[in-house]
């Protein structure tokens, strides 16, 4: 079907094809005229063989899905078609898809004899969705993307969807507790000497109970009868932390082999029941970081879906090549712990986390990207999605198409590549756009040198020169546009440039010129779907600016600064209380650390710079014996190592709210993302309420007479 849609603009009519049209004919598959050719025999999964007999016909031949990505690299890679970036519907109106078909009336069509099967049997980005909305799934199968994911679908009919919905934290499908926990309690992780009902971030299963194994073994044999499409299946736990299961058998298998050694024990249980009555499926099981179980042995058809995260989901961790990328708490790095799960046999997916996810500012990680699956194939690794991307990413248009070229062969010419890309989609600004991408490049090799040099330490960031330039380049790139398709993917990517200069504390970039940026960015908006991660970064600088504004300060010039908690479901509660300035409060319950939060993108970009700032916290006690008691206090910057100390507060039962001053606090860059998060240290019966943080400049906390705390938190 492809190669026919295609026929009248490459060749003027539609090519003949199979057997019975003019010579030379096309032959799809496994044909009776392959077979006559003597071309039979299986061939790996997602390859492809193209052959020419001696009259000059061609055959296309491949491994499941069939002869699809042999027609697709016959016409982009033989032919020269491209599929750049797909159609777009903006607030603006309707841009085209960027697209390239040479014209081959009149000449024989070229090929080249050859069979290739790509390292990668899973290949997947994200860059092409907007929130986790694909633009077009035909897009994504012309640039022959094999999802595990649901965002990334591939179209029904074309026979290559082999992926099924349940990819990842599946138990709750397998056993819900809905229909099992009532009668069955023990098919259910024991806590605290409870079974506990499992929800999707809480909870979890009795490992070791047969049962467990052979009742998610009848729900995935139902679901395979009922899409007998579908091949790819995950067992993996609910995203969360409280996942383990306390009762003897699963203490003991746990003490042997980890938490990911458990989950793999009941996965393995469930491969040996299913695999033998259909051999072709594969099963999946995320391990989030940790290195292979001590003595299990991988059944074949189930893949470690491996995801380091605690290495990877932060802006320095994702620049670096993979298997460079570190542990904060220990001198591991990521290639470490591939190289155990190989050694020990295990088939990998990799989850990565590659870019700085939703509406970021320039994130320049093309030459770690390229490293990367050059690593990854070269170390036996089959599969690779990259979560954290989207389309709102700083240029996620050339990033999705590059990308899955370096994934279908990762020894591609990435510099070729992006100068192609950028020359067909950027047009007349595509002289700007290079010299944009390359200041970003730079700035990388410079964080990439120090990285090297200096470790754990360094921190990615632009200097105010790259930025202004950066911001200057995306100016006259919008000026060259001479389309309306143009100045649309110059504009949106303007945007990234803007995030870089209203990210800042409005004092700081000067309240007249954050203003006017302020109404650049809006007014670019109009480039944008309609659903964007970007309209939540304009709303925040708008409200920033907003109230900033309103305190008539000078440029410079600090000012206290209040923001409320986050509670976390299981872990505390947001609850009415009209002893608080807001009328909410966090009730945080006891041996639940991490339950309240204040997150960063609530203070950065309202602190200056270099100033010091006193931490104050508003919080009661709700204790069933007056007493005092320890209050952890702690931040959290992803890819930094964790900072935090604890304080007594005095606990008088429930005597109303008093003000503590646990620590000091100095904002160095607005870059990167995290978290102040709270360990309320009394029994899980009682609780601990926080009202808001509030950073009180630290000269004007000076003049309360107060002694100022001696531990300081760095950000």
């Amino acid at each position: 079907g492809v190669l026919a849609d295609l026929g009248e603009t490459l060749f003027g009519g539609r090519p003949a094809v199979g057997v019975g049209g003019a010579v030379p004919f096309f032959s799809f598959g496994a044909t009776e005229a392959a077979r006559a050719a003597g071309l039979t025999g299986e061939l790996p999964r997602q390859s492809y063989e193209l052959t020419l007999d001696d009259a000059g016909n061609l055959f296309i031949r491949g491994g499941a899905p069939g002869p699809l990505n042999g027609v697709l690299a016959w016409l982009e890679e033989d032919l020269g078609c491209r599929w750049y970036a797909e159609d777009l519907v903006t607030r603006a109106g309707s841009e085209a898809a960027c697209e390239s078909f040479p014209d081959w009336s009149g000449r024989a069509p070229e090929v080249t004899p050859r069979r290739y099967a790509p390292q990668l049997e899973m290949r997947e980005m994200l860059y092409h969705c907007y929130l986790h909305e694909p633009v077009s799934r035909q897009w994504l199968l012309l640039n022959r993307v094999a999802s595990v994911t649901w965002h990334s679908w591939l179209p029904e009919e074309s026979g290559a969807r082999e992926t099924s919905p349940f990819f990842m934290h599946t138990y709750i499908n397998w056993l819900n507790p809905d229909t099992y926990y009532d009668a069955h309690p023990e098919y259910y992780a024991l806590q605290n000497g409870v079974r506990v009902r499992m929800n999707i971030s809480t909870g979890s299963v009795c490992y070791t109970n047969p049962a467990v194994a052979q009742e998610m073994t009848n729900h995935i044999l139902w679901a395979i009868h009922e899409n007998p499409q579908w091949r790819i299946y995950g067992i993996s736990a609910m995203d969360g932390d409280l996942v383990q299961c306390e009762c003897p058998g699963c203490s003991e298998l746990i003490a042997a082999e980890g938490i990911t050694g458990a989950q793999i024990f009941l996965a393995t249980r469930i491969a040996e029941k299913v695999v033998p009555v259909l051999p072709d499926i594969r099963l999946t099981v995320l391990a989030y970081g940790g290195g292979p179980p001590a003595t299990l042995l991988p059944h074949p058809n189930l893949i470690t879906f491996f995801a380091p995260m605690a290495a990877r989901f932060n802006p320095k961790g994702a620049l670096v090549p993979i298997d460079e990328a570190g542990y904060v708490d220990s001198d591991r790095q990521v290639g470490d712990t591939i190289a155990q799960w190989r050694e020990r046999g295990y088939r990998l997916y990799i989850w990565d986390y590659a870019d700085d996810y939703g509406a970021r500012p320039p994130f320049p990680n093309f030459d770690a990207m390229a490293a990367s699956l050059r690593y990854l194939t070269a170390n036996g690794v089959t599969g690779y999605f990259a979560d954290c991307t989207s389309a709102d990413c700083s240029l996620g248009a050339l990033k999705d198409w590059v990308y899955l070229k370096l994934l279908w062969n990762p020894e591609s010419d990435m510099e070729a590549l992006i100068a192609e890309f950028i020359s067909a989609y950027y047009g007349e600004a595509a002289p700007e756009m290079t010299e944009y991408v390359a200041v970003q490049r730079e700035a990388w090799r410079r964080f990439y040198r120090r990285m090297q040099a200096g470790g754990k330490g360094t921190e990615f960031g632009f200097t105010d020169a790259e930025v202004e330039r950066m911001y200057e380049l995306l100016n006259r790139a919008c000026e060259a546009a001479d389309s309306p398709e143009l100045r649309g993917r110059a504009g949106r990517e303007k945007l990234a440039a803007l995030h870089c200069l209203l990210s800042r504390h409005p004092l700081v970039v000067g309240l007249e010129r954050y203003e006017a940026l302020l109404g650049e960015a809006e007014a670019l908006m109009r480039f944008k779907p309609e659903k964007t991660y970007f309209d939540g970064e304009v709303k925040g600088w708008q409200e920033k600016f907003e109230a900033i504004a309103q305190l008539g300060l000078a440029d410079g010039q600090s000012f206290r600064w209040r923001i409320p908690a986050v509670t976390s479901p299981g872990y505390s509660d947001w609850l009415a209380d009209d002893a608080t300035a807001g009328g909410f409060a966090a009730r945080h319950l006891g041996g639940k650390p991490w339950g309240v939060q204040y997150w960063s993108d609530r203070f950065s970009g309202y602190l200056l710079p270099g100033e010091i700032y006193v931490l104050g916290l508003r919080l009661r006690p709700e204790l069933k014996t007056p007493r005092a008691f320890e209050l952890g206090f702690n931040l959290h910057k992803y890819g930094a190592p964790g900072q935090g100390m604890s304080c007594m507060v005095e606990g008088t039962g429930d005597a109303g709210y008093r003000m503590i001053y646990p620590a000091t606090f100095q904002m160095h860059s607005t870059d990167g993302k995290g978290m102040f998060w709270l360990d309320s240290r009394v029994n899980s019966d009682e609780a601990v309420w926080f009202d808001e943080l509030e950073f009180i400049p630290l000269e004007e906390f000076r003049k309360s007479g107060l002694a100022v705390p001696a531990y300081r938190f760095h950000y």
